[in-house]
This record gives structure tokens, sequence and C-alpha cells, in this order.
């Protein structure tokens, strides 16, 4: 483990160490399967390490983020619920004969989603069973996704609104204007690059 890291980042490094031994022992049916599964935790522990924090303004970058490493973790469709495997709810929305398997995967998705949100946003998030349920846990930050995208929306506006276009700061200025662009792009705003510019320099 390397020197001078945060106590977030350690925790990371030691979920990531549980999560492929439970993966090499539970989840590899073949030894290809099992080179794939080593090569694939050592692609991704450095980058799940750097992964930004979930916070109020940057919901759909997080997203896109998180999403790609739970993916390439075969957890992505788990926590949306789809695994054909999950058992059914009893009365208070707690799984039926879970399978050991399932389990470790379901603790594995929320050591990894958690660890990756603002503390100020965490308890709020962790609502309704997301405490300790990913599956509740991911709709809840869905949820607040949604409920964000106007605020999101203004804010991006508003740094459009704020760029100055000056002698010396020609190439920060395109950057920051097409960063904007890309944010409204994935917030579903319907952008037309060329008025836009118009409208800035006018």
């Amino acid at each position: 483990m390397p020197k001078a890291l945060t106590e977030r980042q350690k925790l990371t490094y030691t979920i990531k160490e549980m999560e492929l031994q439970s993966l090499l022992e539970l989840d590899s049916d073949s030894e290809l399967e099992t080179d794939i599964l080593y090569l694939n935790h050592l692609l991704t522990k450095q980058y799940l390490v750097r992964l930004p924090l979930l916070t109020q303004t940057n919901f759909f970058v997080w997203s896109i983020k998180i999403s790609g490493v739970l993916r390439a973790k075969r957890l992505y469709q788990l926590i949306l619920g789809n695994h054909s495997d999950l058992p059914t709810r009893d009365d208070k929305g707690k799984f039926v004969n879970l399978s050991d398997l399932l389990k470790k995967k379901l603790d594995l998705a929320h050591s990894i989603i958690t660890t990756h949100i603002n503390d100020s946003l965490l308890c709020r998030l962790a609502v309704d069973g997301g405490k300790e349920d990913p599956i509740q846990l991911w709709s809840n930050i869905v949820r607040f996704g949604s409920s964000n995208k106007q605020a999101n929306v203004f804010r991006v506006w508003m740094k459009i609104k704020l760029l100055q276009l000056k002698d010396n700061n020609i190439n920060s200025f395109i950057l920051s204007f097409y960063k904007c662009v890309s944010e409204l792009r994935m917030l579903d705003v319907a952008v037309d690059k060329e008025n836009l510019a118009y409208d800035i320099l006018a």
C-alpha cells in the first residue's frame, strides 16, 4: 500500500484486496476467468482510489465514472436490481435466503459506493435501507441526481455567463467554454454552440 494515503483511501485499498479474494474464491469458473479477474483488479486498483467523491455538483460525471467501475466488477446490474438470482424480500425489505456469493457482491458494491460519497451527503443518501442495501442506496443516489438536475443546469449557465474573453486567456476561455457545453449535454440540455458563442461574445 502506498504511503501518505488518507483514511478513506486506505479503506478503499482494503476493499480492493477483499474484493479480489472473494471474486477469485467464488466467481471464477475457469482458469481463464481467474486470469481476467486478476488483470481487471490490477487495472482498476489505482483508478478506484482516484475516483472523485460524490458532491452536490458533480453527480453526472461521478455517476459515469463509478458506473464504469461497477460494470467492470460485474456489479452494475446487481445494484439496479436486475440480477436474475436476486431472491424476494420480506415485509421489512430484507432479502430472503440470500446466497453467500450474492451477499459478498452486495457488500462489495455497497463498500465501493459509500467510500466515494462525500460525508456531507452520505447520511442523507443512506436512508430507507440504503445504510446496508446498495440497491436502495443507488436508487437514493439516482433520485438525488434527478432532483439536482435543474440546479446544476442553472449553475453551468451561470458559469457560461461569467466567462470573459481577454487577450491573455484565449486558451483557458476555450477550454472552459467546451467544458460547460459538455456539462450541459450530460444534463440532456440541447446546446447550439455557435449561437451560444455569439451570445457570449456579443
